[in-house]
């Protein structure tokens, strides 16, 4: 496979703030270089599952603010690995669901056009508040962006042998009503249109204990890779014209401009209830869907044999689109029980996805007798239905004593339903007036 390179974006972004939003405070990977005089801002984080000061935690911990994301333009998770000293996101575009962060250099992950489901066992586990949820998530406001570097098994459980990635939403606010409308603008090199991003942040204080918030976001990311040889009929027409004649490409294949190009609505709306000091609890429903016209991806080798296509151009003879929605219900409890607080998390998220991609060159590598077919291509359907529940139950010791202890259950249960159907068009006909055989595979299904 070979990957695009590296892109620029070129952007302009507007925020208009129709009231002051509370600051929650200011993280770093790193203590801020302080003026003589002026003291060092603490850097809090609860990765250890109490709030303490980055510099009192015995892990390798980067945190990164919800003003930092937004001041360097953090839109993703691979936009967020390059800000992370030892964390590893490969790009392979919007298309790809491959949880395959590497940290340190260590990944247990697939990296092939498949990848791995959003809660399969991997080597690092991403979370959504307190529940485990892999997705590459719109960055809009967040507190904070923690990343645990090295083994984290005893607090954050299966799927974490190299590392963990928190994401820590902005939780709804009681003490006043404050809005956010935010708009950017930017080109992507080698892609023909621009592209754009809106949403809006909505914070609403029912009563002294009672607060909604919501955040809504749209964006459409243009392509950049061109699928220059997309056949024109599946079946009818060659996907290996005669390169050296024009008319005969022109005849058979067709190009589709900047088709990697990406969609994608992203909505949260939380209710948090705080009767008193001892009680929060946060209901939230987090919503994303994603539409992705195609891959990053190029596979441009596959095609080394008949000609040299560009660094933007892909071998792939059919488009390979890819439809992703994915929910989230969670409910996070906190109760200080005086000499503990006990933390109860539960979340049910479901993934559906809907794609296409192209099989011709990885078919006719086979040699099953598919090369012997002219005008041979194959692209696969496939529908992903994903449920997953989450509970877990946590008590985390509040004494100042020299012993602290932490103590919990985690269950887990996972139902996924996936299919895969392999169509190739004109080949069962091909084979039956050319192989003597009985034609068995209706409408080209494999």
């Amino acid at each position: 496979m070979t990957k695009a390179g590296n892109l620029k974006r070129n952007t302009l972004a507007v925020a208009i703030s129709v009231a002051i939003i509370p600051t929650l405070g200011v993280l770093s990977t790193a203590p801020a270089s302080a003026a003589e005089g002026s003291p060092i801002e603490e850097v809090v984080v609860t990765a250890t599952r109490r709030s303490e000061s980055i510099q009192d935690i015995p892990l390798n911990i980067s945190a990164l603010s919800g003003d930092a994301l937004e001041d360097q333009r953090l839109r993703s998770l691979v936009e967020i690995g390059r800000s992370v000293p030892g964390l590893t996101v490969p790009d392979q575009g919007s298309r790809s669901s491959t949880n395959d962060i590497v940290v340190r250099g260590l990944s247990t992950d697939n990296s092939g056009p498949t990848g791995k489901t959003a809660y399969n066992t991997t080597s690092v586990s991403t979370y959504m508040g307190e529940i485990p949820l892999y997705v590459d998530l719109k960055t809009n406001d967040l507190e904070r962006v923690e990343v645990l570097i090295g083994p984290q098994g005893t607090l954050y459980g299966s799927g974490t042998l190299a590392g963990a990635i928190r994401y820590i939403p902005v939780k709804p606010q009681f003490e006043e009503f404050s809005g956010e409308v935010r708009a950017e603008l930017y080109q992507i090199n080698e892609a023909d249109d621009l592209s754009w991003g809106t949403g809006f942040t909505l914070n609403i204080p029912i009563s002294d204990t009672l607060a909604i918030r919501a955040v809504v976001d749209s964006m459409e990311d243009s392509g950049f890779v061109d699928y220059d040889y997309v056949v024109r009929e599946g079946g009818v027409s060659n996907p290996q014209p005669d390169f050296s004649n024009p008319a005969d490409v022109n005849a058979n294949l067709r190009s589709v401009k900047d088709a990697n190009g990406e969609e994608a609505t992203t909505a949260r709306i939380a209710l948090r209830w705080q009767p008193n000091e001892k009680l929060d609890a946060v209901l939230t429903y987090w919503f994303q869907d994603q539409e992705s016209e195609g891959r990053s991806v190029t596979s441009r080798d596959n095609m080394a044999h008949l000609l040299d296509i560009g660094n933007y151009s892909s071998a792939q003879r059919y488009e390979e689109p890819l439809e992703r929605d994915t929910e989230l219900w969670s409910l996070e409890v906190t109760v200080d029980l005086g000499f503990a607080e006990l933390t109860s998390a539960t979340g049910i998220a479901n993934i559906e996805e809907n794609g296409q991609r192209d099989q011709t060159d990885l078919l006719l590598d086979f040699e099953y007798g598919y090369e012997e077919f002219p005008s041979f291509s194959a692209f696969t359907k496939e529908e992903e239905d994903l449920d997953n529940y989450v509970q877990e139950f946590r008590l985390v010791s509040t004494n100042d004593g020299p012993l602290n202890w932490i103590a919990g259950v985690f269950y887990n249960k996972i139902e996924t339903v996936e299919t895969s159907a392999e169509f190739t068009p004109g080949f069962d006909q091909f084979a039956v007036d050319n192989f003597g055989g009985v034609q068995l595979r209706p409408d080209a299904l494999e």
